[in-house]
């Protein structure tokens, strides 16, 4: 079949047919570049999910209660609406409210495109190590992590990787140490299946490390691994005596897998995480222009579907 690209965000949403979903899953095995950009996708609305929504200010709380209030019939249980004009607006003031209303809502779409459109950047290399160092000691500590102190760790820079979109669960997730550096521990379940997915990362002042299976703590050199696949972009680690193990290093950053059934999700789950790792090392150093990143913004809405 020719690149199904108009189907693709059905086949993400799980709104195709069996039949046609599973022509899409054929094509994907074969075509490199409609794999990338299904995991493209998916990790776009990964990191949408997992954005911090600012906390509503106290004007906007209470307009909230009034108008909840009034849906409910019980409008003086809400209280007076704050700093609401008594006078009844003319025609003017009514044009004026909806050109505001208008200058408001354009002015929150390219606010929301422009943040939506610098997901994509990369965090300046200036500190970042030291940054997620700290962040690690302040949020994780060594014990059991939650939803709230691993979206704290994305804030300092982790990835801390949803795997939904690949039809995984999240079960755990635990800070621990590898070879003396933080690294972060997260399980996830799925018809079966068992991933261990350890992220670990260097400490400030590390170059050169060798790169380590977070399974056994060695070099992936002395467990027999070797790189598969492309010599460019993240390097991939396996090995055959291990087929439940893969080692994902690029840049600063390395990902331990570990599956107990490793022709499953094992591979996507790697691609996933190359392909994550291969955006981020394309754009270092890029330092794109405000337009840039609201274009890019709007284009991520509107292939997304997501609407503010």
């Amino acid at each position: 079949m020719r690149h199904p690209t108009r189907h693709l965000h059905d086949y993400i949403d799980g709104e195709t047919t069996p039949r046609r979903r599973q022509a899409i899953e054929a094509h994907l095995s074969r075509c490199a570049c409609c794999r990338a950009a299904v995991a493209e996708e998916r990790r776009l609305r990964s990191r949408l999910r997992s954005a911090r929504v600012p906390d509503a200010g106290p004007e906007l709380s209470a307009r909230l209660r009034y108008v909840a209030a009034a849906q409910s019939g019980c409008p003086e249980s809400g209280g007076p609406l704050p700093e609401q004009p008594q006078k009844v607006l003319d025609r003017r003031s009514h044009a004026l409210a909806a050109a505001g209303a208008v200058a408001a809502a354009g002015a929150v779409l390219l606010g929301g495109a422009y943040y939506a459109g610098s997901i994509l950047e990369v965090p300046a290399q200036t500190g970042a190590r030291a940054a997620m160092a700290a962040g690690w000691d302040e949020v994780a500590g060594g014990g059991s992590l939650g939803a709230d102190q691993l979206q704290l760790l994305r804030a300092h820079g982790w990835t801390c990787p949803e795997l939904a979109d690949l039809g995984l669960k999240l079960e755990s997730a635990r800070s621990l140490r590898v070879q003396g550096r933080p690294a972060v521990e997260m399980t996830f379940t799925a018809d079966g299946e068992r991933i261990r997915l350890v992220e670990q990362h260097p400490l400030p002042g590390e170059d050169n490390q060798p790169v380590i299976n977070a399974v056994t703590g060695r070099p992936v050199s002395e467990d027999g691994f070797s790189v598969a696949g492309p010599q460019t972009g993240p390097a991939v680690f396996g090995s055959d005596e291990h087929p439940g193990q893969q080692v994902v290093a690029a840049g600063s950053v390395t990902y331990t897998f570990e599956s107990s059934l490793p022709e499953k999700s094992l591979p996507r789950a790697v691609e996933e995480l190359s392909l994550l790792e291969s955006a981020r090392l394309a754009r270092v150093g890029a330092d794109p222009e405000p337009m840039e990143r609201i274009v890019r913004g709007l284009a991520m809405f509107t292939r997304t579907g997501w609407s503010l």
